[in-house]
C-alpha cells in the first residue's frame, strides 16, 4: 500500500508545482495566491472524499497520497511568517483568515455536496 500512496503523493506534488507556476503567471502579484487556491482546492476535495468513502486503498491514495502531496501546510506557514517579517500586516491577516476560515468553508462545501 505504501507504494501506491507514495505514487499518489508524487502526482499531487507535481500537480501543486504545475498549478503554482500557472497561478503565479496568471496573477503576477507578490502575494501567496497559489498556495491559498491550491489549499482551498485540496480541502474542498477532501470534504467530498470524507463524506463519500471508497475502498481503503483508493481512499488512502487520494487523501494521504494525492491530497497530501497537493496541499501544503508548511509552505503556507512560511509564507505567513514572511509576510509578518516584512510587516505586510494587511497581507498577513488576509492570508491567515482566508487560509483557515476559507479552508473550513471549502471543506464544508465539499462535505455538503
Amino acid at each position: 500500500m505504501w507504494l501506491v500512496v507514495s505514487c499518489g503523493a508524487g502526482i499531487g506534488a507535481l500537480c501543486r508545482w504545475q498549478l503554482t507556476n500557472w497561478i503565479k503567471r496568471l496573477t503576477r502579484v507578490n502575494w501567496p495566491f497559489a498556495t491559498l487556491i491550491i489549499n482551498w482546492l485540496g480541502t474542498f476535495i477532501l470534504g467530498i472524499l470524507v463524506t463519500h468513502p471508497s475502498g481503503l486503498i483508493t481512499q488512502s491514495v487520494l487523501t494521504s497520497g494525492f491530497l497530501g502531496g497537493l496541499t501544503t501546510f508548511s509552505t503556507m506557514n512560511v509564507e505567513l511568517i514572511t509576510l509578518w517579517h516584512n510587516r505586510a500586516w494587511q497581507g498577513f491577516w488576509t492570508y491567515l483568515l482566508a487560509s483557515y476560515a476559507g479552508g473550513m468553508v471549502w471543506a464544508l462545501i465539499g462535505m455538503i455536496i
